[in-house]
């Protein structure tokens, strides 16, 4: 294995913190600069070759990596030319708290079959969502 320099690493790094690569794009890249082969790389990391090629091609596209000349890549310098959007997920929504009120209880515990979720939501007046819920709390079902 042959040592990656400080600054290549550095410069990996820090396309991660910036978040223009991703955690497991920063790994393919250290084992790619360290090994000198793909293949090598590919089992040091435990994937395809295949799989780390696809990944390779990806980075170059986007202009994460420099194609040099045929089997010798290159970091880019210039980070305004990497071709990705900054990629935030917003949090997934709070689960609002399920309010069953007696009556609601009470029909559910009588009448409830788990093959007519739509017939329930259209007499209680709820969603299919709703009622699912409402099951699942009074262990009527189970979530698979």
């Amino acid at each position: 294995m042959s040592k990656i320099d400080f600054e290549l690493k550095d410069r990996i790094y820090q396309l991660y913190e910036d978040d223009l690569i991703t955690q497991r794009e920063a790994e393919i890249l250290t084992q790619v600069f360290s090994y000198p082969s793909r293949k090598e790389a590919a089992q040091k990391l435990g994937i395809e070759h295949q799989s780390l090629s696809a990944c390779i091609s990806k980075l170059i596209r986007d202009r994460v990596l420099i194609k040099v000349r045929k089997g010798v890549l290159k970091l880019t310098d210039d980070i305004s030319a990497i071709n990705r959007q900054i990629s935030y997920a917003p949090p997934p929504p709070k689960e609002v708290p399920l309010v069953i009120s007696d009556d609601e209880r009470k029909w559910m515990l009588q009448h409830y079959d788990g093959r007519k979720r739509s017939e329930a939501a259209k007499i209680l007046g709820r969603s299919k969502y709703d009622i699912n819920r409402m099951a699942l709390a009074l262990g009527l079902d189970r979530k698979y």
